[in-house]
C-alpha cells in the first residue's frame, strides 16, 4: 500500500508533530532532564490515543504510527536533548514557518515566525 500525501493528511501528521514537540518542550527545563528519566513519562503519554487525535481510520493509523517511533526510540525524546532543540526539531519548526509553500496556513501550526 502507498501512502498518498494529501494536504489534509500533510497537515494531520504536522498537527501530530507539533502537539508531541511542544508537549516535549512544555517539559523541558532550562538545563533539561537526562533523556533517560523522560522515557517513563513518554511511554506512558504515547500509552492511549489522545482525544486531539481523531477517531477515525486515518488518524488511528497515524497515531499507530508514532507510537511505533517513540517505542523505537526507547520512547527517548525526538525533539529536544537535555532542554535544547535538536537540528530536527529546527527544521521541522522552519518547515511549519514556510507551510505556505506546501499549501497550507502557518496559522493554523502557531509558530512564530521570527
Amino acid at each position: 500500500m502507498t501512502l498518498v500525501w494529501t494536504p489534509r493528511l500533510l497537515r494531520v501528521t504536522l498537527a501530530l508533530c507539533v502537539c508531541v514537540c511542544l508537549g516535549v518542550l512544555l517539559g523541558a527545563c532550562s538545563r533539561g532532564p537526562d533523556p533517560e528519566t523522560m522515557a517513563p513519562q513518554l511511554r506512558s503519554a504515547a500509552a492511549t490515543r489522545p482525544s486531539w487525535v481523531a477517531d477515525t481510520p486515518l488518524g488511528r493509523r497515524l497515531w499507530t504510527i508514532e507510537q511505533a517511533f517513540y517505542e523505537a526510540r526507547g520512547y527517548r525524546p525526538a525533539w529536544t536533548d537535555r532542554g535544547r532543540e535538536t537540528p530536527d526539531m529546527r527544521a521541522l519548526l522552519e518547515q511549519l514557518r514556510r507551510s505556505t509553500d506546501h499549501g497550507l496556513d502557518p496559522a493554523d501550526y502557531d509558530v512564530a515566525t521570527s
